[in-house]
């Protein structure tokens, strides 16, 4: 079959075509319809993509709002999926699987996030993401309890220069339990963090400074940050810190001051901060009735089991054995799994063994049980008052015994 193609008008008025095999005038059909196809398809891989990426910025947004996002994590998921299933050579392969194992990470599925950013990292050394996938797999093995791991993705990375490196540095601050290694990393982030990553890493280096004793470090480092104008949120948290670290120096008044400015917003931790400079302050009973009610305020939450904690600890000191019992029962039942609860439990079976020993001592009178008594509270409660005590009435009662020089 012939079609015309090229008519133009000769100097008569006449068309001059000329003719055209209708199989080539196909072919170009055949080509536009190739080149639509894959424009379409095109189109529907980064259309896959975009609808995933903004679902997961959705969830973040709300995650930070404390709302459940484990639906909007899923649908990240499946969409981020089927990208690298359906489309394996698309370019948006790379931005998938990291999109992917951050979803996986977020949703606590930590194995499965390592094995997506690996595989990022493998495929497609040459992506520009590559760095950030490397520090998310750091984190997710650090989640995953594969510390050692984490620490050697994360320190190899902090070796750069970008802004990964700075980040991996914060995060091996946060694997070490020892603040004196915490602060090394927290400090090399602090150098060169930028935007509001700032105050979030200042705020765990002054916690840290705390914790290594050095509250004098803490309260120079939050003024400075404060005078930059951090975020309200931010803001709030530093001014927190700051109260506990004057409290730290004896500086109980100062303190008090920042947690009044505080109590207009209603927070948990501002209750138990104050709390916790009444008991310093020798306020115990003031202490004591903050600490109740925030548990009963806010029941079910990690502020509750750390007001029942406090209290535990608090009536321990004082040697109100039972009361502290109770207390760190209670912030076992809070069903809050955390530190706090934790070594609240492990402190509510010491007093129950206490309560154990101290029947058996007043039932035998014999002098190996008044001495494991006062062992216990010397070595398992960090109660030398009460050992002591124990101490004593075994030299009073049995002066000649074998056991007598352990009393001295």
């Amino acid at each position: 079959m012939l079609g015309l193609r090229g008519c133009v008008p000769d100097l008569r008025g006449h068309l001059s075509c000329q003719p055209v095999h209708g199989d080539r005038r196909g072919g170009e059909a055949d080509m536009r319809w190739k080149l639509a196809f894959l424009l379409f398809l095109g189109c529907a891989y980064f259309n896959a993509y975009y609808n995933a990426r903004r679902l997961f910025e959705q969830a973040e947004e709300e995650r930070e709002k404390g709302k459940d996002v484990k639906a909007l994590y899923d649908q990240v998921i499946r969409k981020a999926s089927k990208v690298i299933a359906f489309y394996p050579k698309s370019r948006w392969v790379d931005d998938s699987l990291l999109l992917l194992g951050k979803a996986l990470y977020r949703k606590g599925e930590y194995e499965q996030a390592v094995r997506k950013f690996r595989e990022l990292r493998e495929y497609f050394p040459e992506s520009g993401l590559v760095d950030e996938a490397k520090y998310w797999e750091g984190m997710a093995l650090g989640e995953a309890g594969r510390r050692e791991e984490a620490l050697s993705v994360l320190i190899e990375l902090a070796e750069g220069k970008d802004k990964w490196a700075c980040r991996a540095s914060a995060a091996l601050g946060d694997l070490y339990d020892d603040p004196t290694e915490a602060l090394s990393w927290y400090e090399r982030a602090l150098h060169c963090i930028e935007g509001p990553e700032l105050f979030a890493v200042g705020l765990r280096l002054a916690r840290t400074y705390r914790r290594a004793g050095r509250p004098e470090e803490a309260e120079r480092l939050i003024r400075n940050l404060l005078r930059k104008k951090p975020p309200l949120d931010l803001s709030y948290l530093l001014q927190e810190e700051l109260a506990g670290a004057l409290s730290d120096m004896g500086r109980h008044e100062e303190a008090l001051e920042i947690y009044r400015e505080l109590e207009r917003i209603g927070s948990a931790e501002v209750l138990l901060g104050v709390g916790r400079v009444y008991s310093k302050m020798g306020r115990r009973e003031e202490a004591l009735k903050l600490y109740a009610e925030v548990a009963g305020a806010f029941p079910k939450t990690r502020e509750a089991v750390q007001a029942w904690w406090e209290s535990g600890r608090l009536l321990l000191r004082l040697g109100r054995w039972k009361e502290a019992r109770d207390a760190f029962r209670k912030a076992t039942e809070e069903g809050i799994p955390c530190e706090e609860a934790r070594q609240a439990g492990e402190y509510g079976e010491k007093l129950e063994h206490l309560e154990e020993l101290k029947a058996r001592a007043d039932s035998t009178g014999d002098v190996r049980d008044r001495v494991a008594l006062a062992e216990f509270f010397l070595l398992e409660l960090d109660h030398p008052d009460s050992a002591l005590a124990a101490y004593r009435k075994i030299l009073k009662d049995f002066p000649n015994s074998e056991l007598a020089p352990r009393a001295l």
